[in-house]
């Protein structure tokens, strides 16, 4: 109920984001852009995601036979395995990004890069989440669950007027890696 209740908080907030304020900074010129880009940076991070969704189930049947020692050694294993792709992940991106944005008509190498940090650090998210319902850290998760999307909208409220699409990237960025810590 808690969770449930924490999450329509999120979707109003979301809404709000949205509907009002993402449309008010970014100039109507890149606001088509913003669903392609962030397409982008989920297709980026597809191959990672894939290869830890073992380590997903693995954690989830650990941890129902509480066994923290292995939930644990596994999650320091996936992002073991989730760091070494996010050089993958960097290289592919620094070499395709200028190609699709091109097509898109934006420049900017700054992009390229939040683009492919969004990638890797939404990648490390679901391994994290499913780390705490292992480790039956549900207070926690209910915290991330409470606080993401006003974090995130005073990133926005902070970086979309002062960058635009930019900013838009930016805040989603700094929300992952705030999400993360």
């Amino acid at each position: 109920a808690v969770m449930f209740c924490v999450q329509r908080v999120g979707d109003v907030i979301n809404l709000y984001t949205g509907l009002w304020l993402v449309p008010k900074w970014v100039p109507p010129a890149e606001l088509g852009a913003l669903l392609p880009l962030g397409q982008i940076g989920g297709m980026l991070g597809l191959p990672l995601a894939i290869l830890l969704t073992p380590f997903t189930k693995f954690l989830n049947t650990f941890g129902a036979r509480s066994e923290t020692g292995k939930v644990k050694a596994l999650l320091c294993d996936a992002l073991v395995l989730a760091s070494v792709s996010a050089v993958a992940i960097a290289a592919y991106t620094w070499y395709s990004a200028p190609f699709v944005f091109e097509r898109l008509r934006i420049s900017g190498t700054a992009l390229i890069w939040l683009l492919c940090g969004i990638a890797v650090t939404s990648a490390f998210m679901p391994i994290l989440n499913n780390g705490l319902q292992a480790l039956k850290l549900f207070r926690c998760l209910s915290l991330v669950g409470l606080a993401s999307a006003p974090v995130r909208l005073l990133f926005l409220l902070t970086l979309l007027p002062l960058s635009g699409l930019l900013g838009f990237f930016s805040a989603q960025f700094l929300f992952n890696v705030a999400t993360l810590g």
